[in-house]
Parts: structure tokens; sequence; C-alpha cells
């Protein structure tokens, strides 16, 4: 069953979003803000995203690529009329003007998914390939579940600090834990993995990448 990730701040335009995908088997989870939805995407790995971006008072570019190097399924942007070219320039698949027309959005998923492979997201069970070059040329060594989701979203985005509350979200989703909890699994991750796992203090990590020394990417991503 392909899973899709509603962002709505409108609670009953949302719904009727959720109960259109539902009746075409789809699995559809809502959240209400971009923040939300990151930790939603963290924890449940949709298939596709569909997002509003008309509460973003004038971030909405800003907005659309913090989804879009948040996750690289399908991505269907809804929005007010005249802004599709520069929604779909900035990575966008499809653009609908808000609300939607029922009808047309599902048509819109069925086509967007059709296109895509018939993979299963990635869950964090396995890594991707960026990461995989950063663990021990003898092979992935013993990882738990937790682990896998840490050193996958740290491989995701080799090179860039990550702010600890985007780590916390993806890896651990609405789970409250700890700060603690998270410097621990790194400690652990430091001694499993070849490259290195670099800390900012007050801010987050970052995966080094191969022969950058220290010098990690100043942009920072914490949303």
């Amino acid at each position: 069953m392909k899973h899709i990730l509603v962002i709505e701040d409108d609670l009953t335009l949302a719904d009727q979003m959720k109960t259109a995908l539902a009746k075409d088997g789809y699995l559809v989870n809502t959240a209400v803000d971009l923040r939300s939805g990151l930790k939603t995407m963290g924890r449940y790995h949709p298939n596709l995203v569909i997002a509003t971006l008309e509460q973003a008072n004038g971030l909405k570019e800003n907005l659309l690529i913090a989804i879009r190097e948040a996750t690289k399924v399908p991505l269907i942007v809804l929005g007010t009329e005249g802004e599709a070219a520069m929604m779909l320039e900035l990575g966008a698949d499809a653009y609908l003007t808000t609300p939607p027309q029922m009808r047309e959005l599902v048509a819109r998923v069925r086509a967007l998914l059709r296109r895509q492979p018939d993979t299963p997201p990635d869950d964090g069970s396995r890594l991707p390939a960026d990461c995989n070059r950063a663990l021990n040329e003898g092979g992935c060594p013993h990882l738990s579940a937790t682990e896998f989701r840490l050193a996958a979203c740290l491989g995701r985005h080799r090179g860039r600090v990550l702010g600890y509350s985007r780590l916390l979200g993806e890896v651990w989703g609405d789970e409250r834990v700890s700060l603690d909890n998270l410097h621990f699994y790194v400690r652990r991750l430091k001694t499993k993995l070849s490259a290195g796992i670099v800390r900012i203090r007050g801010f987050g990590y970052y995966l080094q990448k191969g022969g950058d020394g220290d010098n990690p990417n100043t942009k920072r991503q914490d949303f």
C-alpha cells in the first residue's frame, strides 16, 4: 500500500484529501505545518507528499526547498494561481490551485506514483550508497535499528550540519527523546563508522565528506 503525507493547515481540506485518497487505496497521514510534516516524513517515509504553501507569508520558496531537501519522493504543491512555474522550477513535481478538485488530485497522485520505481521507501533498514561509503571497507558493521536510521540521516546530508531538532525528528519522529539519548547513539556510531561524525556544540552534527577534513558545508539544516 502506497503511503501519502498531506501537509495542510486547513483541517477541513486536509480531511477531504485524506478521505479521497483513502478511497483510492492509499494510506494517508496528515500534518498541519512543515515542522510536524518533516517529523512525519522521518517516521513513516511516505511515497508521495502533498503540501500547501499558502500559509507561508512570503516564504513559500524556503518551505518548498526545505521539503525537497528532506525527501526525493514525488511532491505535489498546492497554492494560488500564477505560481506554478516558480514552484515547478524549485522542485515540485506537480502544482494545483487550492482548494484542488479531489478527482484531479487523485489522478495526479496516480500518475506520479506510476512513474516511481516499485521499491520500498528508505526506512533506515538499508543505508544509502553515500552512507555506505562512510562505513568500514570490510562491510557494514552491526547496527541497531536506531543506529541505522541515524547513520542514514547523516549519510543523506553528508557534509551538512544537521541541527539537534532535525536529527531527533528524523530518527525518532514524535517520540520524546532527550539530547543525551542522541549524544549516546552518536558516540556508539563513532565506534562503528570509519568516517568521522563531528559535533558542532550547541547546534548539531555532520558526517564528514571524504578528504574534507573538519570543514563542513556551512549551510545548516534545522527545521
